[in-house]
């Protein structure tokens, strides 16, 4: 119920209905509505919110920590989050952990 949870993902696909909201919904945790993404507005979202959960596809964890902004942002609230949709690599996987402190990241 603590958790707050970042959304970025589409809701007309499963990824945005099920993993995202369905899991809020069933948890009583806070859901954060991104309009659309944008790498900048979900770095602002989970800074401003303090959002402790971050859903997404590979390419959207890559956007966000390419952003040239990335650095003014505070991710320290993240604890977890999923990353579905395409393979991940390894090296992708080290940084979202690194950088935006997601400890237990599915993929």
């Amino acid at each position: 119920p603590d958790d707050k949870c970042c959304i970025c993902v589409p809701l007309f696909h499963c990824f945005g209905v099920v993993l995202a909201t369905m899991c809020c919904l069933t948890h009583g945790s806070t859901q954060v509505m991104v309009e659309r993404f944008d790498p900048l507005l979900v770095l602002a979202s989970i800074h401003k919110e303090r959002c402790t959960v971050l859903h997404g596809v590979p390419t959207m964890f890559i956007a966000e920590l390419n952003h040239p902004m990335f650095p003014l942002f505070d991710m320290s609230s993240l604890r977890t989050g999923i990353m579905a949709g395409s393979l991940c690599p390894v090296e992708l996987m080290k940084q979202v952990n690194e950088k935006m402190f997601m400890d237990i990241t599915s993929v």
